[in-house]
């Protein structure tokens, strides 16, 4: 082979090696890439995987924020815990079809929020190292849970006339109901205005209009509202009980300011019947008999699954992955 043929003959070996070098090393930088970005899994269910971001939002959304090595080992269990029993109702929730409304998740995130601001609730949310979208996520699964365990267990709970009349009979201090009064109520910031307040409405003044003009509020509303004995201060419960009907109290002191009481009608004490009290007999039966059959449904659930906790991630809070 004459020299330029050989020198041509090693260039191009040279090239192929170094081509298969770039090649070998390419494909070790996508496995490095690869294995940076897979998931880290904390626990399985029945072999679905459950993630660290998940355990993050399930304790953030407990309450205890989202790094998991400054939980003790108990509050990580019982998170992970939390996790697969609801992991469990949404199989549940799957294999029935059972879906969640929209509509109603919407009402369910707006009862929660209650009359927070919604920059001061995401705010109160970032705290404990949640967003938004990330509570929201976890609401709806929740919601979804808990409306699987009432489609599955409702149908089941029964309660016979015969259990409420015996409820009644051995619970009837229960059903005893103290006195009451109807009452109208106005509070304010100070004794001379409660006391200017009393002239004008004994007059036949109009109670909204005084209210508002000498700075008082109505804590009720001007609705009449219906008032057990025992529900205020001893001193300003002996007074209103002790009216008659049509009659004011006040001005009353409290913490809050000084009130004034209309009493409207007067109720005395009595003892529902047991027809009175079957409503409310039945629901709590009925609330009694689904918590016992949802505790051995869920235990039922569990014991049948197949769960994996990683037991690194229990003893330390950490999943062992170096990257990602």
């Amino acid at each position: 082979m004459s020299k330029p043929l050989m020198h041509r003959f090693h260039a191009g070996q040279r090239v192929k090696s170094l081509v298969f070098v770039l090649l070998i090393g390419l494909s070790l930088g996508m496995a490095a890439c690869n294995e940076a970005v897979r998931p880290a899994v904390v626990a399985k269910v029945n072999s679905r995987p459950l993630l660290l971001d998940q355990f993050k939002q399930q304790a953030a959304f407990m309450g205890l924020g989202n790094e998991p090595s400054r939980l003790t080992r108990q509050l990580r269990e019982a998170v992970l815990e939390a996790l697969v029993i609801r992991e469990l109702i949404l199989d549940e929730a799957r294999s029935k079809k059972f879906t969640l409304n929209e509509v109603d998740l919407e009402k369910e995130l707006t009862r929660l929020k209650g009359s927070l601001d919604q920059a001061v609730f995401q705010d109160s949310l970032a705290s404990q190292g949640l967003s938004y979208d990330a509570w929201r996520e976890v609401v709806a699964d929740e919601l979804l849970a808990k409306r699987t365990m009432d489609l599955v267990l409702t149908p089941k709970v029964q309660v016979g006339a015969d259990e409420i009349g015996r409820y009644y009979e051995t619970h009837k201090p229960e059903f005893t109901q103290n006195r009451q009064v109807l009452i109208r109520h106005a509070v304010f910031p100070s004794l001379d205005k409660a006391k200017l307040f009393l002239q004008k409405i004994e007059k036949g003044g109009n109670m909204a209009v005084l209210v508002n003009d000498l700075g008082g509020n109505l804590p009720e509303g001007l609705k009449p509202t219906w008032l057990e004995e025992g529900r205020m201060p001893e001193a300003m419960d002996k007074k209103v009980f002790a009216l008659k009907a049509g009659r004011w109290a006040g001005p009353l002191t409290s913490a809050y300011g000084f009130h004034v009481i209309e009493v409207k009608e007067k109720q005395p004490a009595r003892v529902l019947s047991l027809a009175q009290a079957a409503a409310v007999i039945q629901r709590k039966i009925s609330a009694a008999k689904k918590q016992d059959l949802a505790a051995k449904w869920l235990a039922d659930l569990r014991a049948k699954a197949q769960v994996w906790f990683d037991p690194g991630f229990i003893a330390k809070g950490s999943t062992g992955v170096s990257k990602g």
